[in-house]
């Protein structure tokens, strides 16, 4: 299992399986409107954060949090608990809870589309079962 990035069109974070690949989150637009940072720079970064939050077996619950005064999404190993590894930086239009909410449909299997990326609030936990995902979400055919 590894995440990556792929695709012709839009840059993407994709997860590799068994059975295929899953997309997670597409990048659609320039970071903060600042061409230094492209989305297929945003999408090597991602994935890089998802691998390594896969290898360190901390993808057991996502929230949002905020870390040096920016919002973010990121990997807890319990409830209520720290912040272990940064999945996502938000952008300040970008809404935690919405996007923390998207994630966690994909991550369950519950949503057949990736997330389309484009205030301090208490975070929110939920448990992922990132191994029934890997089994369960639908692949991309090439």
């Amino acid at each position: 299992m590894g995440f990556f990035l792929s695709d012709k069109r839009f840059p993407t974070t994709y997860t590799w399986t068994s059975r295929g690949k899953i997309a997670i989150i597409r990048w659609k637009y320039p970071w903060f409107n600042n061409q230094k940072i492209t989305p297929e720079q945003r999408c090597e970064q991602v994935s890089s954060r998802f691998q390594t939050a896969y290898n360190k077996q901390s993808l057991s619950y996502i929230t949002n949090s905020t870390v040096n005064g920016e919002n973010v999404i990121c990997t807890a190993r319990q409830n209520d608990g720290a912040c272990d590894t940064v999945l996502l930086t938000l952008r300040d239009e970008d809404k935690p809870l919405e996007i923390l909410d998207e994630l966690k449909e994909i991550l369950r299997g519950r949503s057949t589309t990736p997330i389309q990326h484009s205030s301090k609030q208490r975070p929110v936990y939920y448990k992922i079962d990132i191994n029934k995902f890997l089994q369960t979400a639908p692949v991309e055919k090439e």
